[in-house]
């Protein structure tokens, strides 16, 4: 068998590096909201940059994750404390919930995953998570015809400790998105960024037009679960954001710069944005908020909820993070938005 020279070898490994870490210019461009519009094409690699450069810093220490299985469960990701430990190393700076319990159910464990619950927390704060999930607890994140469980959602109590009810398929699904996100991490991650948005606003008595809106809240966790699982990898990432964003592309109207600055406008928190489909606040909320990533950094993404937590609401907090206000840049975003979403047909 031959043996190649060095510095072919060299080669060969510099090229391999840059699939992983791709060495782009575009990597390197100081994007803001004035020249947003221009440099379009550079928002995801910028983006994902910021995230890796920052996921590199030293990580805190690990706070406690206990994860409970069903008896007849068989979790399609088996180790949701690496998915936690990923995202808190990029937001490491910021106050984690005191601890994190993971609820592991499939729906014939359904009733096991309710005792299970009621026995870690008191009778009134289960009461006030049932509440404020509509009685829907467990249920909600399965359908009772298929017998199927798919879902997740976080809940903080008011201790400070984190809950992640977490529904597990029957079977692998078929969708390559869909797949990715189950076995990869990423709806852990997403569920876990949640609990660390929860820990400046529970407790703090929000109205409800004071909340952060939907967009911004799964938005950024939608786009975080991604970055953070694949920041090893700027061609993963591209891949999962054509497969998560298949509706946008595919979809006229989601390409409508008219339509997209309707769904901009702030004046949707009235009604809390109803009168849109709901999965445009992962979807297209995550194109928004990787725009906010590239312009001012991952950091800004929490910052917006310490800054609304303090009941100021979303336009003043977010002039005091981006230093624009909202209808200031909510043209350009609405307008950039477009153009990238056509950019990937």
């Amino acid at each position: 068998m031959p043996i190649r020279k060095p510095s072919v070898m060299i080669f060969a490994l510099a090229i391999f590096s840059q699939l992983l870490h791709p060495l782009d210019a575009n990597a390197n461009v100081d994007i803001t909201f004035e020249n947003l519009f221009k440099n379009r094409k550079s928002i995801s690699q910028v983006a994902w940059s910021k995230f890796t450069s920052k996921s590199a810093a030293k990580n805190q220490a690990g706070i406690p994750v206990m994860v409970y299985v069903g008896p007849n469960t068989k979790p399609l990701y088996k180790t949701p404390k690496i998915a936690v430990a990923q995202v808190t190393q990029a937001f490491s700076q910021y106050q984690p919930p005191k601890k994190v319990t993971f609820i592991q159910y499939q729906y014939t464990d359904m009733k096991w995953a309710q005792n299970t619950l009621r026995k870690l927390i008191t009778s009134e704060q289960l009461q006030h998570f049932t509440r404020n999930e509509g009685g829907q607890l467990f249920e909600s994140n399965c359908e009772s015809g298929r017998k199927n469980c798919f879902g997740a959602k976080a809940l903080t109590a008011t201790s400070g400790e984190a809950f992640i009810l977490q529904g597990v398929m029957n079977e692998l699904p078929v969708g390559r998105g869909d797949k990715t996100r189950m076995t990869t991490g990423m709806l852990e991650a997403h569920e876990y960024f949640h609990t660390l948005q929860d820990v400046p606003i529970v407790g703090q008595g929000l109205a409800r037009d004071k909340f952060p809106p939907n967009w911004l809240t799964e938005g950024s966790a939608e786009l975080v679960q991604n970055l953070a699982v694949n920041k090893a990898s700027y061609k993963n990432y591209i891949a999962f954001i054509k497969e998560d964003s298949n509706g946008l592309y595919g979809n006229y109207i989601y390409r409508d710069p008219e339509y997209i600055s309707k769904y901009l406008d702030f004046g949707n928190n009235r009604n809390y944005w109803e009168d849109y489909p709901s999965d445009m606040s992962y979807s297209l909320g995550s194109r928004i908020c990787e725009i906010l990533v590239a312009v001012k950094g991952p950091n800004s993404l929490l910052d917006m909820n310490y800054e609304m937590g303090s009941g100021v609401g979303f336009e003043k907090s977010f002039v005091k993070v981006y230093g624009k206000s909202w209808s200031q840049v909510q043209p350009i975003i609405a307008r950039t938005l477009a153009a990238n979403i056509k950019d990937y047909l």
